[in-house]
């Protein structure tokens, strides 16, 4: 069985490029203690503060497990070519990442940002009013030499207002794409009963208003996903539970999930 290091946070993934640092190599675990070193024996307990140490450039190995980070996280840096920043799983076990289980509302940048990335799940995530709520693109891309792909990734169950400036989803489905999954979303539809998506196969957003079965056609994508109106109790007030009797159980953000 493949594990998961399963995220409870809000990852961003951006191609910019920092300054070359020093080199740290830092090892996290849910078992570890933030006052930690970030030593193999002595892991840091959080994404956060692993990254903190790091610094620029560097190796921070995660160890299977539930990170529940307190606050929203944007990874933004990728090291240089002489001295990588390298986010990895313990060696030899076969490692993906799933962020899950998440509210993100009223942000100016991409909610959940999966950039040139290879088997990733987004599951079970509230994206609520965000500049963008979900994008699987980032490319094309070239990182330390070689061609990056967005291959094999898995966006499924998530709820989407798309509110922002470009809407619900932006899927890449050029060169170096294939394998990826996008289905069982709830988009909850705007004002003139459309929904907002981008499916570009270029470093363009290409958002557009329409219906999401026209929209995503030819892409694979969407076969069961559901467009109607807003599922929440009140969300003006932070209040993103399920209204009681509606046909969407086991979408979205989990209130019962995320008290465990």
């Amino acid at each position: 069985m493949r594990q998961l290091l399963t995220f409870a946070l809000m990852l961003c993934l951006a191609p910019a490029l920092f300054a070359q640092g020093v080199r740290h190599d830092v090892f996290a675990s849910p078992a570890g203690d933030d006052a930690n070193p970030g030593t193999k024996d002595r892991p840091v307990r959080t994404f956060h503060k692993a990254l903190a140490l790091v610094e620029n450039s560097g190796v921070v190995t995660l160890a299977g497990g539930v990170y529940r980070e307190k606050a929203d996280l944007f990874l933004q840096r990728s090291g240089a070519a002489e001295a990588p920043l390298i986010i990895q799983g313990a060696p030899g076990d076969p490692f993906g990442i799933r962020i899950r289980n998440n509210r993100v509302i009223d942000t100016v940048h991409q909610a959940i940002y999966i950039a040139s990335s290879e088997g990733a799940i987004v599951e079970n995530n509230t994206c609520w009013n965000n500049w963008a709520d979900i994008v699987l693109h980032g490319m094309p891309r070239f990182d330390l030499g070689k061609q990056c792909r967005e291959w094999g990734n898995i966006v499924r169950n998530n709820i989407l207002y798309g509110g922002g400036q470009f809407g619900h989803l932006i899927v890449y489905i050029g060169e170096n794409s294939g394998e990826n999954v996008i289905d069982g979303n709830y988009y909850v539809r705007g004002p003139n009963g459309t929904v907002t998506i981008g499916v570009s196969k270029n470093e363009r957003y290409d958002p557009k208003a329409g219906d999401l079965k026209t929209l995503l056609q030819g892409a694979g994508f969407e076969e069961h996903g559901i467009v109607g109106d807003s599922p929440c109790r009140n969300p003006a007030k932070g209040d993103f539970r399920l209204l009681k009797g509606i046909q969407i159980a086991g979408k979205g953000w989990q209130e019962e999930e995320n008290e465990k």
